[in-house]
């Protein structure tokens, strides 16, 4: 690999889930495994708390991805693994690792926590001449022009549809559509919606449905959109990892 650790640096290496590591353990690292959609946003946590961007590995063993690798580099690390690697510890062909130094943990806790704020992980990274702040105006404003409207008793079923999914839309959609959006978990519906909206702008919809989601969806890596509870469902990684005490 790239890197080989120093001659007796080392006495021994343990991997156990988080739940069973023994009380006492010292924890040097975190592997978390999920979707490139939830390891980007994961990765990209530190980046947001002190600009330091995450490194990538690929090409070696996992085992020296997993344990050399963050000992050289103290950084977050994204990496696919190598065929061994993903092999033994089971992963779906849409999943990989994302490598996180205990150093930088709480870091992550304290952005992510239990609610994630995407949108704000994503508006962080965007310069002020990004175009993103002017479709962001642009949304803003006919998102209430729509709600002045659904007030004032003229309301189509994508729009109460929208509002019982406390959902703030700009753009014409089908019920359907919202209801996709709706199964997301709650703190990347808001994103969600924008992401939706551009996407359908950019490609000449004048309407959001069922059919555009998952064209977007599917160009995005998206596999879906959480578990039927709204809450990304039992298999969220953030879930697993950040709902643990502090």
């Amino acid at each position: 690999g790239k890197f080989r650790l120093p001659t007796g640096s080392m006495k021994g290496l343990g991997a156990a889930p988080l739940e069973k590591v023994p009380a006492g353990a010292e924890i040097e690292w975190i592997v978390v495994v999920c979707e490139p959609v939830m390891a980007s946003q994961i990765a990209a946590a530190r980046a947001v708390e002190d600009g330091v961007q995450p490194s990538a590995a690929a090409g070696s063993s996992f085992c020296s991805d997993a344990f050399v690798t963050p000992f050289f580099e103290e950084n977050v690390i994204l990496t696919p693994g190598d065929f061994g690697g993903r092999m033994n510890n089971k992963l779906k062909p849409t999943e990989m690792f994302v490598i996180v130094p205990a150093r930088w943990a709480n870091n992550l806790i304290s952005i992510l926590g239990a609610t994630p704020d995407v949108k704000g992980l994503y508006e962080a990274t965007r310069t002020e001449e990004s175009s993103y702040w002017d479709r962001k105006k642009e949304r803003e404003a006919k998102a209430e022009a729509r709600e002045a409207a659904y007030a004032a008793g003229q309301t189509s079923a994508g729009d109460d549809a929208a509002a019982k999914a406390g959902l703030k839309v700009s753009m014409d959609w089908d019920e359907d559509a919202v209801a996709m959006i709706a199964k997301a978990p709650k703190f990347v519906r808001k994103f969600a919606v924008g992401n939706m909206e551009d996407f359908a702008a950019q490609n000449g919809y004048d309407r959001i449905t069922a059919d555009v989601v998952k064209e977007q969806m599917a160009q995005a890596g998206v596999s879906g959109m959480g578990g039927p509870d709204g809450e990304g469902g039992s298999k969220n990684p953030l879930k697993r990892l950040f709902s643990r005490k502090k």
